[in-house]
């Protein structure tokens, strides 16, 4: 019996540090309005969500989501940036995660 329960107890372990999460991919992409390309459309949803289409990520139409742990007052900041960078002409960035199916954002700034 406690050949099996140790047994058990290794396999657990195995599992633990050998079958973590998807892999994620981190990624950065460019905003500008100087650059000619399409404009990033910020869409608000009911429940606090928060998607940005037009995008040059790989995900469906380009669009990156809002992770669920975002703060509103992370959110605000996000639309500040971007309104900064499209009056004035200033390069905005972001990285995101991509796992499979989605783009989640992790960070933005101006340059």
């Amino acid at each position: 019996m406690q050949g099996f329960m140790k047994l058990i107890k290794i396999a657990v372990i195995f599992l633990i540090f050998f079958s973590g999460p998807v892999h994620a991919e981190r990624r950065e992409i460019f905003y500008s309005t100087a650059s000619g390309q399409p404009s990033w459309k910020l869409e608000n949803y009911m429940g606090n969500n928060v998607a940005i289409w037009n995008t040059s990520s790989s995900c469906s139409y380009g669009a990156i989501g809002f992770p669920d742990n975002m703060s509103s007052a992370d959110k605000n900041r996000f639309y500040a940036t971007m309104i900064a960078a499209k009056t004035s002409n200033v390069t905005m960035f972001i990285y995101y995660d991509e796992v499979p199916g989605i783009c989640l954002l992790v960070s933005f700034g101006l340059l």
